[in-house]
């Protein structure tokens, strides 16, 4: 579990560093406007590239929270089971 969670934080880190260059895409784009169109589109490509990358790091990151989430529950079940199972084998040594 704790490789999961190192996981989701190096991917909540990427999405992170991801939004904040497209942010500065978006500036340099407004900087430029009124300029040559050759540096403003290529500065739209790579702002499409880092949109498209950003979904897929979102989607990323919510399958990790998703399973880290599901072996909290199957580990809180396990936690609840060995109890039952303990006070179950209390009760039967006292009758």
């Amino acid at each position: 579990m704790i490789a999961l969670r190192s996981s989701l934080e190096e991917v909540e880190r990427t999405e992170s560093d991801t939004m904040s260059t497209l942010r500065s895409l978006a500036t340099q784009v407004r900087q430029q406007q009124g300029k040559s169109r050759g540096p403003v589109r290529d500065l739209l490509v790579r702002s499409i590239s880092q949109r498209s990358k950003l979904a897929m790091i979102g989607k990323k990151r919510m399958a990790l929270q998703q399973h880290l989430e599901t072996l909290e529950a199957s580990e809180l079940n396990q936690q609840v089971l060995n109890s039952v199972k303990q006070t179950s084998e209390q009760a039967l040594l006292h009758l």
